[in-house]
């Protein structure tokens, strides 16, 4: 049994993902928002390949996949040849221009290998360092079927990560480019081949964004961040005890995709800041499909569980063919769902609502501008409002009695140049103002009813006094006729 030396050249290959590049995500440039539609479209989810796993045919890449412990047996190798023997320390000094150790290799075996096999070492089997602006160790591949590195951990006690990378500078830790034009793969793809309903493909911890995702596409579909779960996980999970879960732009498509097959399409949790943060340009802020489970899930102890805002379009929009489009649940003193709109709506349902109570803000202090109102006049266009009975042409089955929102515009001046819906609070405070109006004439006309009733009371009274005093009179005359 011979143990197999860990290439150096793959090495090389492997640990340039973690160094090649180091920069800042860009920030998305600022892009015009589009016109908000006129009603809700049709919630489409698109239809792309799910990224699939990445093959390396590499000899070594396969050894470590198959061995279940640091030696194992390569039978398809020969054995490498014995050359010149080197006694260490060999330290190599060399000032010039070109490169200090050159190795060709044209044989079917590693150029360079390297091994410790000390359990008690800590160093690295590979080491490289520069202080210029290049690289410390970097891989590559010209071939079409071989990777750019390989890093893999065999001992399946081992707790450590397979790649790590880390920095004490401003930029990235890590940095993945894809620079082929028209490439629609992921710069960094993320899997687990754990059971079902375990394993994470890509976890973000951090004390302000966990996981943060730009994407700049100008045409076409681009993600921010793209989360698929096949077998029943969560398709992105976001947590963050102070900062926010997930934060993910997009210039022209999806801040967030999320699929999730029986699970949750997105689940985030944030302490002290909002959960779920996304910012779309052009396209939708978050789009989430799940088939049986929820499409977003997410929990905030004493911040904003979901915060959308859009500038031409909607902030949230939800749709559901048999369920509910929307859900908002407080337990507490809360509320369960909060919409702000400066200049549109800060909800819009296209059908039936239903809630056991509805409150309207009328606070004194929250209103200015007071002026009396003509409850004469008021009344008296409250008579001449067309009322009628009347079906909204997408559901002709049931049956409406009330106002045009024209005629209702027409008549009171009310809604701004919104002539086409009707407030509850102005159809309410219309109809408390005619009530009073009404109330007062009422009360006149009861007023003058009680006086023309007290009227007739003393006209009766003169009239049996008068007529009493005939009757004397006429009673002696009536006597003495009797007696002849």
């Amino acid at each position: 049994m011979r143990t197999v030396r860990l290439s150096a050249a793959a090495l090389f290959v492997s640990a340039a993902i973690t160094t090649a590049a180091v920069a800042q995500a860009p920030t998305p440039p600022y892009l015009p928002s589009q016109e908000a539609p006129s009603h809700p479209k049709e919630l489409t989810v698109p239809q792309i390949p799910h990224p699939a796993r990445a093959e390396a045919p590499d000899s070594d890449y396969e050894l470590m996949q198959e061995a279940s412990s640091t030696s194992y047996i390569r039978s398809n190798v020969s054995p490498a040849v014995t050359g010149t023997t080197l006694t260490p320390p060999v330290t190599i000094t060399y000032s010039g221009s070109s490169n200090a150790v050159t190795i060709n290799d044209s044989g079917t075996n590693r150029g360079l290998s390297s091994s410790l096999t000390n359990t008690g070492n800590s160093n690295s089997a590979v080491y490289g360092e520069t202080k210029g602006s290049g690289a410390g160790v970097k891989g590559i591949n010209s071939g079409v079927t071989g990777s750019g590195g390989v890093f893999s951990i065999n001992n399946a006690a081992s707790a450590k990560s397979a790649v790590s990378a880390s920095t004490n500078g401003t930029g990235s830790a890590l940095t993945a480019t894809i620079t082929k034009t028209g490439s629609s793969q992921p710069a960094i793809i993320g899997m687990s081949t754990a059971s079902a309903n375990a394993g994470i493909g890509i976890q973000g911890t951090a004390n302000d964004i966990a996981v943060y995702g730009i994407s700049n596409g100008t045409s076409g579909i681009g993600y921010g961040v793209y989360g698929y779960a096949p077998t029943g996980g969560a398709g992105a999970v976001g947590l963050s005890s102070s900062g926010i879960g997930v934060l993910a732009e997009s210039a022209s498509s999806y801040g967030v995709f999320a699929e999730s097959t029986n699970s949750y399409g997105v689940y985030a949790y944030s302490a002290n800041s909002s959960a779920v943060y996304a910012l779309g340009y052009k396209g939708d802020a978050i789009s989430a499909s799940s088939t049986y489970g929820r499409g977003i899930t997410a929990h905030s102890a004493n911040g904003i569980g979901v915060y959308a805002y859009s500038d031409a379009s909607y902030g949230v929009w939800g749709q559901s063919k048999n369920q509910y489009g929307v859900i908002g649940e407080d337990s507490g003193t809360g509320v369960g769902v909060y919409g702000s709109s400066a200049s549109g709506y800060a909800g819009y349902f296209a059908g039936k609502v239903a809630a056991t109570s509805y409150l309207t803000v009328s606070d004194r202090n929250k209103k200015t501008d007071f002026a009396p109102v003509d409850g004469s006049r008021l009344l008296d266009r409250v008579s001449r409002l067309p009322i009628t009975s009347w079906a909204f042409k997408d559901d002709r089955k049931l049956r409406h009695i009330g106002p045009m929102a024209q005629d209702f515009h027409a008549a009171f001046g009310l809604d701004g140049d919104d002539d086409t819906h009707i407030s509850l609070s102005d159809a309410a405070g219309v109809s408390l103002a005619a009530i009073q109006e009404l109330n007062k004439r009422l009360q006149a006309k009861d007023a003058r009813i009680a006086a023309l009733e007290q009227q007739v009371k003393t006209m009766n009274e003169t009239f049996e006094t008068r007529l009493a005093k005939l009757e004397e009179r006429a009673a002696p005359a009536a006597q003495i006729k009797t007696a002849y």
